[in-house]
């Protein structure tokens, strides 16, 4: 009998690592374009100068989570608030794929740096408009997931 239970947890304890491991495969095995255009991204947190102040935020009325991001592959994106539709138009990757540059050549240019992109997070250093009209932003490292 101890043999069988032996069996049973070396069994489930391959199987575990099978699953864990295959996320990561999985990334691995997707371009940048796939990974970033894969579905919407959702807000989860801000950081800036070091600090997770995605908390402090609320205090002017923005909630990181109602942020929404969504890539096309045809190169246009668009960006929500709490479901309505705050900016849209083109992007593209840029400086080998380790910025993404929103609306290039428009006053409306903005570039984030990527720091992290896998099949479900996206953090990126830039601006961020914390507010409907554009008027208040920050600088500092959105943070998305799916």
């Amino acid at each position: 009998m101890n043999k069988l239970k032996l069996l049973t947890f070396l069994f489930a304890s391959l199987l575990m690592l099978t699953l864990v491991s295959c996320s990561k495969d999985d990334d691995a095995d997707l371009s940048k374009m796939d990974l970033l255009t894969g579905g919407e991204w959702t807000g989860h947190q801000f950081w800036t100068s070091g600090m997770n102040v995605t908390d402090q935020l609320v205090e002017f009325g923005y909630k990181v989570a109602k942020s929404k991001a969504n890539f096309s592959k045809d190169g246009s994106y668009t960006m929500k608030y709490d479901g309505d539709l705050v900016q849209s138009g083109n992007w593209e990757f840029g400086s080998g794929e380790q910025t993404i540059i929103l609306d290039e050549g428009t006053e409306d240019e903005t570039i984030f740096t990527i720091n992290k992109l896998t099949s479900s997070e996206l953090y990126m250093d830039g601006e961020v408009s914390i507010d409907s009209e554009g008027y208040m932003s920050l600088e500092g490292e959105i943070r998305l997931k799916r």
